[in-house]
């Protein structure tokens, strides 16, 4: 009997670039969707995708992308994302426009201890915010978590704020310090001479002037450190509503600034 080896003639499954396919389906833009894949941010199968990885039609694409409501718990520490909501997220950050109003927001608490991180939302991602919370009932996956919450109506109150923006007249108003009441502030951003020097115009813009103003409305005796000034702030979150707070002049990948970090967090 003469024996034939038959070729497997079936094509190929036709694949197509991950980001390519992500973006057809309404995740993001092309450029945001590379960015997120290179910082590991996307599985694929179960295992962290590559920048050109290509995929195929029976391939599982997992991408976690936080929108208001998220929840996540680690013991005593609970993190939420507070923005952007769902349709400020699709408006600005799919279409690319406008995208401080697509900030990620969170709120970090660890039992009494409460800090907001507020990326660079402006206007109309705290709007939203400020709409949207408080929330009666958790929003999660899980069957067995729709409970109500023990915060109250008091679900932005916090100690420490990262002021929105750079300090930026746009990030900034009186509706959510009000909501928030923090009494540590910490702006990000360099001094006035080196926007003179590299960004011609924005001297005056970070931080504004009539942010400092709405602060001190909400609070006089907060405390507010600038980046420029106080350099490295460290703040602790202890558990309380008193937060430890240490700052130190090391510059990050320079000599001495690991050792100066350790000795503040020991």
């Amino acid at each position: 009997m003469k024996r034939t080896d038959k070729e497997d003639t079936r094509p190929e499954p036709a694949t197509e670039r991950l980001q390519k396919v992500m973006a057809g389906a309404g995740l993001g833009s092309r450029r945001s969707l590379e960015t997120r894949i290179d910082e590991g941010g996307v599985l694929v199968n179960g295992k962290k995708a590559s920048l050109g990885r290509s995929v195929k039609a029976d391939d599982r694409i997992l991408f976690v992308r936080p929108a208001a409501g998220t929840e996540f718990e680690f013991g005593p520490v609970r993190i939420f994302t507070l923005g952007p909501s769902l349709d400020l997220r699709n408006r600005f950050d799919t279409y690319g426009v406008d995208r401080n109003n697509a900030s990620i927001v969170l709120k970090v608490q660890y039992r009494n201890s409460v800090a907001i991180l507020t990326g660079d939302a402006e206007f109309d991602s705290w709007g939203k915010v400020a709409e949207e919370f408080p929330r009666q009932s958790k929003i999660t996956y899980f069957k067995d978590a729709s409970v109500i919450r023990s915060e109250g109506d008091n679900q932005l109150n916090c100690q420490l704020l990262k002021v929105s923006h750079h300090g930026s007249k746009h990030g900034t108003s009186l509706e959510y310090l009000e909501k928030l009441s923090p009494t540590h502030l910490m702006v990000t951003c360099a001094d006035k001479d080196w926007y003179d020097a590299n960004e011609p115009g924005w001297g005056n813009q970070w931080p504004h002037g009539l942010t400092a103003m709405a602060i001190s409305e909400v609070n006089s005796n907060a405390e507010i450190r600038y980046s420029y000034i106080d350099k490295n702030v460290v703040y602790s979150l202890t558990g309380t509503k008193n937060l430890k707070v240490n700052s130190f002049a090391e510059i990050p990948d320079e000599d001495g600034f690991e050792d100066a970090l350790r000795a503040v967090l020991d």
